[in-house]
């Protein structure tokens, strides 16, 4: 079954370029024909612009093909590791590579990215095998512990071992392709609004083509990870490491490779959750307000040790996050293939080796590792602040937004625009609480990757707002943490609160003894957010972001110009000006072909006589119609009549028609 799906998947592969060639030919004899009629027909009077219409089709058909065509795997983003640089990572995947029996990587990349990946440069669509490179992702290292990695590079190498990754790189150029197409097909009708039904029709084709193709290759990958992972469960665990850990104790027994397998599978979520989660709750907000961190990957580190938020990590590798499934997933789901290892874990044997000891000195590999996506700033106005600095700076700005946010929600029914934590409170305690609540909960639901939003939205956010006054009246100050963005310190006696800020949102008699507790402290119950709060901490200035700004190419249109008279992208008028050109140039080079194969195929065209034809009268035309040949005249530029009596031939009878009697 599996030769079959390749066979079919190279047919299909093929079958796309193909098809771009024979829409191509087809349309170059359609214009050649209707050009060609123009010329050698007199009689004809249509237009040949109508054959023009599949010009842009075809145009953009070629130009989904020549967007992909470059490689599709590249190194942007990656520094290669040398065996002088990370000499035992090295000696470890070639002790892999003999064991599943398969070369060895040529290069080996280190990446930004929780996760790993292998690429090989075949030709002949993968006949003939070539250069390969193994990717590492540096948070994936970060995480694992040392037979964990090792099950990672073996399930890579059981790819190559397989020969997964020999129509792995043309068959993922093939789907982009595809999909291209579409997309630039989708822009060839609202460019040239013309060719809506001629471009409605071939991207029903072509999208139908592309599922296909999918539902073929896609899950012969999703069956290739199966055979990777029970190459990994065979080769993963060393023999010293499978073997007993001493002879004198008889209770210890040899380690399962494909619990190890497991293992890898499990942390591996675990860690990609917690890399989403640094980004998303952490490093994008950090964005919005100017700053970033100069070292990401020592933070995801500091992340991983913390030892409150190692609780986290365990119980996500006890209870995987599984992330919504699309008919274009690469990868079976993990509980699938945990299931068809069919072992438990093999986690608890004792103290695990850390990964990241393979790579020697990582900080320093790690500083010229480029970040790519949303951990890179989006703006080159971002300040890199040191990690211990930035994560005072966004834990103050993260409980400053929360307390924002609740400060907004209070302004609705107060009428107080920026009320303080006074106003706030006697609004709890009048008995708003539950509106106040449901306001906070509508505001929608969280971004992708940030952690799910607490059950007492009302409570956490009167927290960070409680924990901001109190920093502010120096009675506290923030306490970085992975567990609790808001977390502080208390400076000096400070009656307990903690149990009032819980109760405050559903009981009125307790909002007003905590409105007496912090007044009690110092707390000034009308101060509002700290002017400049979000540009001090960003340490930028107003100006500053609107130059940002407009660099970034974002102009202010009135809201009717831009319903009336829409402006085109970039992309837009770029395919606009291509379409236009491919339209002259067919003219131009239909034109020179159709005058050639005049020339060439008729070359007494130009000097027949005209065949006279009938010419019935035409408005205030004196003379009487009859027999004219096409000519010049002063009365009539087109026709020229006979000026004589013309002698009307005289047949005589057909025997058929005589009369007979």
């Amino acid at each position: 079954m599996a030769t079959f799906r390749a066979v079919v998947a190279v047919g299909l592969l093929m079958g796309v370029y193909v098809l771009v060639l024979g829409l191509a030919v087809g349309d170059a004899v359609l214009v050649f024909e209707v050009l060609l009629t123009e010329t050698t027909d007199a009689a004809d009077t249509s237009s040949p612009f109508g054959a023009l219409i599949t010009v842009p089709v075809v145009g953009a058909l070629f130009w989904g093909l020549a967007a992909v065509s470059r490689p599709t795997f590249t190194d942007v983003g990656s520094i290669p590791l040398t065996p002088e640089q990370a000499p035992l990572l090295w000696h470890t995947t070639r002790q892999l590579a003999d064991a599943v029996g398969t070369s060895a990587p040529t290069e080996i990349h280190l990446v930004a990215e929780v996760n790993a990946g292998v690429t090989e440069e075949a030709w002949l669509l993968g006949l003939v095998g070539g250069r390969r490179r193994l990717y590492l992702g540096l948070p994936l290292i970060l995480g694992l512990t040392h037979d964990e990695l090792r099950a990672v590079i073996a399930h890579e190498l059981g790819h190559y071992a397989g020969r997964h990754t020999r129509l792995l790189a043309i068959t993922h150029r093939s789907r982009e392709s595809l999909h291209e197409i579409v997309r630039r097909l989708e822009l060839t009708a609202r460019v040239a609004s013309y060719t809506v039904l001629f471009v409605w029709v071939v991207r029903k084709f072509f999208v139908g083509y592309a599922k296909c193709f999918d539902l073929l290759t896609l899950a012969m990958g999703r069956r290739q990870e199966f055979d990777a992972d029970a190459v990994a469960a065979r080769v993963a665990v060393s023999a010293e490491a499978g073997s007993p850990a001493s002879a004198g104790d008889p209770d210890t027994t040899p380690i399962d490779g494909r619990g190890v397998v497991v293992d890898a599978l499990r942390t591996q979520a675990a860690l990609t959750y917690s890399w989403n989660r640094l980004i998303a709750a952490y490093v994008a907000p950090g964005h919005e307000h100017g700053i970033a961190p100069e070292r990401p990957f020592d933070l995801f580190a500091d992340m991983l040790d913390d030892v409150a938020y190692r609780a986290t990590v365990d119980r996500l590798r006890m209870s995987p996050p599984e992330p919504p499934r699309t008919p274009r997933d690469t990868h079976p789901p993990l509980a699938r293939r945990i299931a068809a290892l069919g072992a438990p874990s093999g986690h608890g044997r004792g103290p695990a080796r850390p990964a990241v000891a393979l790579l020697g000195d990582w900080d320093i590999l790690a500083r010229g590792l480029r970040c790519e996506g949303e951990i890179e700033p989006p703006l080159a106005t971002a300040r890199l602040l040191p990690n211990d600095e930035w994560r005072q700076r966004i834990t103050a700005l993260l409980a400053g937004d929360a307390a924002d946010r609740l400060r907004a929600v209070a302004a609705q029914y107060s009428g107080v625009p920026n009320p303080g934590i006074g106003t706030i409170l006697d609004l709890l305690g009048r008995g708003h609480g539950a509106r106040m609540a449901a306001a906070l909960a509508a505001e929608g639901t969280p971004a992708p990757g940030r952690p799910a939003p607490d059950p007492h939205e009302l409570t956490a956010h009167l927290a960070a707002l409680v924990n901001e006054a109190l920093v502010a009246a120096r009675r506290a100050r923030w306490v970085p943490s992975w567990t609790r963005p808001d977390l502080v310190e208390t400076i000096g006696p400070m009656p307990p609160y903690l149990d009032l800020v819980r109760a405050a949102p559903h009981d009125p008699e307790e909002a007003t003894r905590l409105r007496n507790v912090l007044a009690s402290v110092g707390v000034d119950l009308d101060a509002g957010p700290a002017p400049g709060r979000h540009r001090g901490a960003a340490g930028h200035d107003a100006d500053e972001r609107v130059d940002a700004v407009g660099e970034a190419g974002i102009d202010f249109v009135p809201r009717w110009r831009r319903l009336l008279l829409p402006r085109r992208t970039r992309e837009e008028r770029r395919a606009n000006t291509v379409f236009n050109a491919l339209i002259l140039g067919t003219m131009i080079m239909g034109s020179v072909a159709v005058a050639l194969y005049v020339v060439v195929f008729e070359p007494d065209h130009y000097n027949k006589r005209p065949i006279p034809t009938y010419q019935p009268l035409r408005p205030g035309d004196e003379r009487l119609p009859g027999l004219g040949t096409p000519g010049r005249s002063t009365h009539d530029p087109g026709l020229t009549f006979p000026t004589g009596p013309q002698p009307t031939p005289i047949f005589p009878p057909l025997p058929t028609l005589v009369p007979r009697n």
